[in-house]
């Protein structure tokens, strides 16, 4: 893997193409920000405020899962009856996009040039521990004035996938032999509250977790995304205290193309890089558990693979 091949690639030649940049504004409450989100399938969106004329950070669904756990926390009166916190509608109405945007501390915007190099984009997200960064349009002055696109992680992933045969041989080698090794799994039994599994992502900062079984195996995967499937109907929101696999079990089946609920896919430490970004790629999942007889002995996010990426060419 040269420098050389990840510093001819545009950063913009990456990202999605043809799509324009949904953007939020600071003034937008809550369940505004969720129906953007929900409505244009999109797990992040820049926050522009018209006051100041400036895009001032950026609102993902890990954002809104801290925002509605630090919420529920506060609630004295809230029970397993989750009308009673929707009836204080106005604890979403009152707060806007401004308030919570990078409430997660894992959201910063950091912007690169149009015509940055992939390199240089990827080295941006592992120096600022992001998973995703806007393109911008600089003006003679060297202002960031406008949104072009937004690169994620899950592009760049997908990018080194489709470019497999132009990678060297430094990809085809075990996890093992890369660096990556056993670490503690956040995860959570299956038969806990939901509301308990957003509240280790939030505590830990991480945007997903395992779902294991009473022996520990490795059953599914719940992350922050799924909150959208709540966010369609506010009545939904009951499932936050029902168990943990009860509610991803009701999302994964109320998928359009979902037949069955399927396990979370899992690699080992002897499985090559690029067969790693393969299977991550293929599925558009962000995270795999790496385990051993199902039982869950690491993770590896993309986060992981760009900054191991980045790294190992330094």
């Amino acid at each position: 893997m040269s420098r050389e091949f990840l510093s001819s690639i545009k950063v913009e030649d990456v990202a999605v193409k043809g799509r324009e940049v949904v953007i939020v504004d600071a003034a937008d409450s809550i369940p505004q920000i969720l129906n953007t989100l929900v409505k244009n399938n999109i797990l992040c969106a820049p926050v522009y405020d018209k006051n100041s004329d400036k895009f001032i950070g950026l609102v993902d669904m890990l954002d809104l899962v801290t925002f509605i756990v630090e919420t529920v926390d506060c609630v004295e009166s809230l029970s397993s009856d989750y009308s009673k916190f929707l009836e204080k509608d106005d604890l979403f109405k009152r707060n806007s996009a401004k308030d919570i945007a990078d409430l997660s501390k894992r959201n910063r915007m950091v912007p690169v040039p149009l015509g940055a190099s992939l390199l240089e984009a990827m080295e941006t997200m592992t120096r600022n521990s992001v998973q995703r960064i806007p393109i911008m349009e600089v003006n003679q002055k060297g202002d960031f004035v406008k949104i072009h696109s937004i690169l994620t992680e899950s592009n760049v992933l997908s990018f080194l996938a489709k470019s497999a045969p132009k990678l060297d041989s430094w990809f085809n080698k075990p996890l093992k032999e890369l660096g990556f090794h056993t670490k503690k799994v956040i995860s959570i039994d299956v038969n806990r509250p939901a509301i308990e599994a957003f509240r280790l992502m939030v505590k830990f900062r991480v945007s997903g977790i395992p779902i294991l079984d009473s022996e520990g195996k490795v059953l599914a995967n719940i992350s922050a995304r799924d909150l959208r499937a709540i966010a369609n109907d506010q009545k939904m929101f009951h499932y936050l205290f029902l168990d943990v696999g009860d509610l991803v079990t009701h999302i994964r089946l109320s998928e359009p193309t979902a037949k069955t609920v399927h396990p979370s896919i899992s690699c080992s430490f002897d499985d090559s890089l690029s067969k790693v970004i393969a299977k991550l790629s293929a599925a558009h999942i962000h995270r795999i558990y790496v385990t051993e007889n199902r039982l869950p002995c690491s993770v590896v996010s993309l986060h992981d693979i760009v900054t191991k990426i980045v790294n190992f060419d330094n």
